[in-house]
């Protein structure tokens, strides 16, 4: 029987069910030794396996992860509960007040997205929400952020709306968004998340940024990914800070007749989907046909 089986009957059961499984096996000493080397490895659902049945492991590796197998164990029991209501937030809550470690905690999100088919969303969902109050609070360093915005990106357009919703909502509430990723991924998700992906591209997006990002729509070469990628953020900073001083930048695009196009097309597919507020660019274009004239 394989780790993710072994897992899913302990989980079910809250307590060591390696005595019975491996009883039934011929492999005894195998199933033990490749659980351990996961183990080894820092593996989520091994960690988890070793921590309901530590008598059969190498007692190096029990005393070594003795911090993670009891914290893993935890959380995996709260997150077993039914349901992500008032008492479940609280355990959460006291969960982050015992567990300091943000980079082990950083481990447990991660984890938890790669295994999010054995909890509900609603129970993922209070997790992260709770979990960006505790970072924020608690204040994470620049290698922290970095590390939790990968794990984000990682797992983003592979969850539920409701997850990729509260994720967005963490990069805000830690002021974390990559406006360059996020612009990619917007690409990809469902009509709600683009609005929300703009709102947080918005958020985040300085004068001296957008500036950057105007300025860089004169250099970039052809490529449709990364055109359609400045084009929304092209498009974003302009709405957001009215740079009628574009018009320059906008004759110039018009000679390159692909991006150009291209900058027409995500402007009229934002829209047609009412993402962006069309007045504030009819001035603009309009101001380029002019100075064309």
């Amino acid at each position: 029987m394989y780790l993710e089986q072994i897992f899913i009957i302990q989980k079910k059961f809250n307590k060591g069910v390696l005595a019975k499984i491996i009883n039934r096996s011929k492999q005894k000493e195998l199933i033990i030794k490749k659980i351990g080397e996961r183990a080894a490895e820092d593996d989520f659902l091994a960690l988890y396996v070793v921590s309901l049945n530590r008598n059969f492991f190498d007692e190096d590796i029990v005393s070594v992860n003795d911090f993670k197998l009891n914290a893993i164990s935890e959380i995996v029991n709260i997150m077993n509960k039914k349901s992500g209501d008032t008492e479940f937030q609280n355990e959460i809550i006291n969960y982050l007040m015992q567990v300091k470690d943000k980079d082990f905690l950083i481990y447990v999100l991660d984890n938890l997205l790669i295994n999010k088919k054995h909890f509900t969303v609603r129970n993922i969902q209070v997790f992260i929400s709770t979990l960006s109050t505790n970072f924020k609070s608690s204040k994470l360093d620049n290698k922290q952020k970095r590390k939790l915005m990968d794990v984000i990106y990682k797992h983003f357009l592979m969850v539920e709306e409701e997850l990729q919703e509260i994720l967005i909502r963490m990069m805000e509430i830690l002021k974390i968004t990559d406006i360059y990723k996020a612009a990619e991924m917007f690409m990809s998700v469902g009509q709600p998340i683009k609005k929300r992906l703009i709102d947080a591209i918005k958020s985040s997006i300085t004068i001296k940024r957008a500036t950057e990002i105007i300025s860089k729509m004169d250099l970039i070469q052809y490529d449709l990914n990364m055109d359609s990628t400045f084009s929304l953020l092209f498009i974003i900073a302009i709405e957001k800070y009215k740079l009628y001083e574009v018009t320059n930048t906008i004759i110039e695009l018009k000679k390159r007749k692909i991006l150009w196009d291209n900058v027409l097309a995500k402007l009229q597919e934002l829209i047609d989907d009412n993402l962006i507020d069309s007045n504030k660019f009819a001035m603009l274009l309009e101001l380029a046909e002019r100075n064309l004239a």
